[in-house]
């Protein structure tokens, strides 16, 4: 009886750091796609086309954060890396999409939309790099 009881918390303590790694894995690419655009942002303001970068700037930053997600997905759950990389999209997804939403009062475009369907190809990209990555000793 004490062994079931043992093995069951172990199952919740164990899920319960998944969780927690996924979601350390997709603030940790939010935080890479924000300090870009504070970067980028910087650039901007000190040169006179402001306005024909600002997008590129902004996919740049938010692709290279998905990238970082999927990256640090494979690194903190040790799955397969499309796996990884796949799972720990979804939360990235989710606060880029939020932060886009409350940015353009509530308007998606078409644009968005395909740049969902990017984010998701970067962080699978960055699990499967981060898997075939040797490892030193």
């Amino acid at each position: 009886m004490g062994k079931k009881i043992i093995k069951k918390r172990f199952e919740a303590n164990n899920s319960i750091n998944i969780v927690l790694r996924i979601l350390l894995s997709s603030l940790i690419g939010v935080s890479v796609s924000l300090l870009l655009s504070i970067i980028f942002s910087y650039i901007l303001s000190k040169s006179p086309e402001i306005n024909d970068f600002i997008t590129i700037y902004f996919i740049i930053s938010v692709l290279s954060g998905a990238f970082v997600c999927g990256f640090t997905g494979y690194m903190l759950l040790r799955f397969r890396g499309i796996v990884s990389g796949l799972i720990c999209s979804f939360p990235y997804l989710l606060i880029i999409l939020s932060i886009m939403l409350i940015a353009s009062d509530g308007i998606l475009s078409v644009i968005s939309l395909l740049l969902y369907l990017f984010i998701v190809f970067f962080s699978l990209i960055g699990g499967i790099v981060s898997s075939n990555m040797k490892r030193r000793k």
